[in-house]
């Protein structure tokens, strides 16, 4: 075998290595892989259920009524499809599950709360600029260990 083949073998070898160490971290953060969309939960078992189901999630509270909502919605539909792998995405409507809006002290509707291992790490009430709503992910998933996919920054 050649130099040049030697090296070339080494180089796949280790870009072999990288996607398998990319992936166990990926099952690190789920145990199993959430869906890659925004699901709505119906019960409190429910919504503490999927929070608990990964090591990180993002619970975002609406109102049917909200205009607000409704502009932040397909924001974060759009990351639970880029980050479904390694987050679990919920949607809240916060009049019906009332009681669940009640233990994390919702006041307004959007309200999108970041969870680490079922706990609250941190919150973003009402509409936000695409700018922090990708900050506010990027820091989650580099706090919570989880890699951030390589094409994020190409969507």
């Amino acid at each position: 075998m050649s130099a040049v083949d030697g090296e070339a073998l080494e180089i796949a070898k280790r870009k072999i290595l990288k996607e398998l160490l990319k992936d166990e971290k990926i099952k690190e953060c789920c145990s199993k892989p959430p869906s890659r969309e925004l699901v709505e939960v119906t019960s409190t078992e429910e919504f503490h259920e999927k929070i608990k189901s990964c090591r990180l999630a993002i619970a975002f509270f609406y109102t049917p009524t909200c205009p607000y909502c409704k502009m932040m919605e397909p924001l974060v539909e759009a990351a639970a499809e880029l980050l479904g792998d390694r987050v679990v995405f919920v949607k809240v409507n916060a009049a019906y599950l009332y009681e669940v809006a009640g233990m994390y002290y919702i006041m307004g509707t959007p309200t999108t709360i970041a969870f680490r291992n079922g706990e609250e790490v941190d919150r973003i009430v009402g509409l936000v600029p695409v700018e922090v709503f990708e900050e506010f992910l990027t820091r989650l998933l580099e706090e919570g260990n989880c890699p951030l996919p390589e094409d994020a920054g190409e969507a």
